[in-house]
């Protein structure tokens, strides 16, 4: 009963006509089942690199600018600060860093 009720074999259709309706996974590896076609373009290693390289932003190592970041491990570093282990380290770091900073 439950099953004549609800489709268990399909998502809810897309809204977008260019797109077919199914499960991701069987859209995937079993084109012929939904009767798509396969668009897998082959490239190269050396071209992906080019392509991260060019096209990908990498987040900042601490969630900051690179700029900030260097000064902020030099002066750490000066003196003698450690890396936080929790939110509350981090706060009592951020407020000395930011001290040093004005002092400069």
């Amino acid at each position: 009963m439950f099953s004549q009720q609800w489709n268990l074999h399909k998502i809810r259709k897309s809204t977008n006509p260019e797109s077919p309706d199914g499960r991701p996974d069987v859209l995937y590896f079993l084109l012929d089942v939904t009767t798509s076609r396969d668009l897998i373009t082959p490239v190269a290693p050396d071209e992906i690199e080019i392509a991260r390289d060019r096209c990908c932003v990498q987040p900042p190592q601490f969630g900051c600018s690179a700029e900030f970041s260097e000064l902020a491990l030099y002066i750490m570093q000066e003196k003698n600060l450690d890396m936080p282990t929790n939110a509350e380290e981090a706060v009592i770091l951020y407020t000395r860093l930011m001290e040093e900073i004005e002092n400069i």
